[in-house]
């Protein structure tokens, strides 16, 4: 069994790693013997809405990092930040996930 922690204790992103974890079983057979998770609320050290995806991909790392720092022990650590940039004339609002195996 697989464990993921997981820098956010927010259910619609919690779900959302649960979901995408659910898919991946079918092409993965390290995945097959399950996994569990460990939920634990990390701050991005980024502002609230990050305006750029270099600040957005940075949120995401830091907040697994976080889970590193406080000693949790896990197979993966997993970092969830939402952010927004213009591209061009455009607008976008995106989320940027970011995964660091207990090896580094």
């Amino acid at each position: 069994m697989l464990t993921f922690a997981v820098g956010t204790t927010r259910a619609p992103k919690v779900d959302g790693i649960k979901d995408g974890l659910a898919e991946c079983v079918l092409h993965y057979d390290a995945l097959a013997g399950g996994f569990e998770f460990v939920c634990e609320k990390t701050e991005s050290g980024v502002s609230d809405m990050p305006l750029s995806i270099e600040e957005t991909m940075k949120g995401a790392k830091n907040r697994a990092s976080s889970l590193i720092s406080q000693g949790i022990n896990a197979d993966y650590y997993v970092g969830i930040e939402g952010g927004t940039s213009r591209f061009g004339d455009k607008a976008y609002l995106f989320g940027i996930v970011y995964v660091e195996s207990k090896a580094g």
